[in-house]
């Protein structure tokens, strides 16, 4: 039996916007409205202007917009398509055979894509979701592959080297 943490609320309080800070790297993790005194354990929380946005950073003083996704390096392909896509993640051994036949017969997303997909933002786990349930081509510059990047479960050159790979086959 679980039982859940209850949290009380003064509902006479003003509620605020805030951005939630990973504290180690100044990355907006989310954006979210609450009483002053509300308290998120291991996140800082930072009181918007209204300029903070997901994947944007804080540096302190002020929010800064995230970075454009880089262009490719020259012979990078900016787009390989989805049947490209699950034959390279299954030559990289990110998918088993199993996984490769789900995803191109039913659009099933592995267990490990979950996993991953679990680690973003709200917004850009639902991204994440919708892109991979609806794609025909994966853009280089997908948002879906900057959140990856972003969150340290691929660098810039793995998904170049995906795309490399994939677009040959």
């Amino acid at each position: 039996m679980t039982t859940d943490k209850i949290i009380e609320v003064d509902a006479t309080a003003p509620i605020s916007r805030y951005a939630v800070i990973e504290a180690d790297t100044g990355l907006v993790l989310n954006i979210i409205e609450a009483a002053q005194d509300f308290v998120l354990e291991g996140a800082m929380l930072v009181l918007d202007d209204g300029t903070a946005v997901i994947r944007g950073t804080w540096d302190g003083a002020a929010f800064q917009l995230p970075a454009p996704a880089p262009e490719p390096p020259p012979g990078v392909p900016t787009s390989i398509t989805f049947r490209q896509l699950i034959l390279g993640l299954l030559g990289s051994g990110f998918l088993t055979t199993e996984q490769a036949l789900a995803a191109a017969e039913t659009r099933a997303r592995p267990p490990q894509l979950d996993a991953i997909i679990a680690t973003l933002p709200d917004d850009a786990a639902l991204a994440a979701r919708i892109t991979w349930a609806t794609m025909s081509e994966a853009r280089r510059s997908d948002p879906l592959f900057a959140s990856l990047i972003a969150v340290g479960h691929a660098t810039s050159e793995q998904v170049d080297e995906l795309f490399l790979r994939a677009a040959r086959l």
